[in-house]
């Protein structure tokens, strides 16, 4: 099935991807995954979606993926990222990695752009540090010659400032109503990705930029333990706020967090259950019509 969805003022999606885009980190509980580990993922991916969105450069994953994507002839854009919560060592390491990557003219025609950072100031950095990464990871870039790539920040979607959106190329905007404790939402996870999405176009509205809105992340877990008054992480409430949200998204660019469980993840439990795919591959939901 073709699908074609726009809206005015919105990237437009035109492809016959059950979804938009979705985030996958190469590890598991014991490290990095091998090459072979990562093209399985990568082929189950390659069945629901033709973007995926990475946070980092660290196991020489931007060269591994880009080199099964071109190897298996799999229609899959990329979205680099750079982890810069680990240190200025961290960010150059990751830079250095996405600069060799750029460099190869084959493996390069799979890139769609570049994310500098994650929710840092939600995590505690400074908007002002946020934006010396973001100018140092675009002025190396167009110093190296590859100016035409995007350079953009991914932050949660109430934290996004007119200083901070001048600076990015796009607004990359995260949100989770699982997260709000039902502040603003209806009981109903299905309504309540409606109402993330007029929250979402309300901020966008509100910055009066003329950049283009892409949710960076967007999901509801498959298990663990609920903030007060939410409903249950578990694959039926998952199902159902991924269908709401991506018959309800219209042409708006969006990557569901994730592509597989973080079984590698410490802090808060339930951050290693937002995994889409079972551990064959298979998707957790059916894709309903919309």
């Amino acid at each position: 099935m073709f699908i074609s969805l726009c809206l005015s003022g919105f990237v437009c999606i035109c492809s016959s991807a059950l979804l938009s885009g979705v985030t996958y980190s190469p590890y598991n509980a014991k490290g990095c995954l091998s090459s072979d580990e990562i093209a399985v993922d990568l082929e189950a991916i390659s069945q629901v979606t033709d973007r995926i969105r990475l946070y980092g450069a660290d196991c020489d994953q931007s060269n591994q993926i880009l080199s099964a994507i071109h190897g298996n002839g799999w229609n899959l854009r990329v979205v680099l990222g750079l982890w810069t919560q680990a240190g200025e060592a961290r960010l150059q390491s990751d830079l250095n990695a996405i600069l060799d990557s750029l460099g190869d003219p084959v493996l390069s025609q799979a890139v769609q752009s570049i994310v500098v950072g994650n929710e840092d100031i939600y995590n505690g950095m400074s908007e002002s540090q946020v934006i010396s990464n973001l100018e140092h990871v675009r002025h190396t870039l167009r110093l190296s010659g590859y100016g035409k790539y995007q350079v953009s920040y991914a932050e949660v979607f109430s934290l996004w400032t007119p200083n901070l959106v001048r600076h990015s190329d796009t607004i990359m905007a995260s949100i989770y109503p699982f997260y709000s404790e039902n502040k603003g939402y209806p009981e109903s996870v299905a309504q309540a990705a409606i109402t993330s999405l007029g929250q979402l176009t309300q901020v966008a509205a509100s910055l009066n930029a003329s950049k283009t809105l892409i949710v960076g992340e967007t999901g509801y877990p498959n298990a663990g333990s609920a903030p007060a008054m939410f409903s249950t992480p578990n694959a039926t409430n998952q199902c159902a706020y991924l269908n709401s949200f991506r018959c309800n998204a219209g042409g708006l660019e969006y990557f569901f967090l994730e592509a597989k469980d973080g079984t590698w993840k410490g802090g808060y439990p339930t951050e290693r259950h937002f995994g889409l795919m079972n551990s064959d591959g298979s998707l957790r939901c059916l894709i309903t019509p919309c």
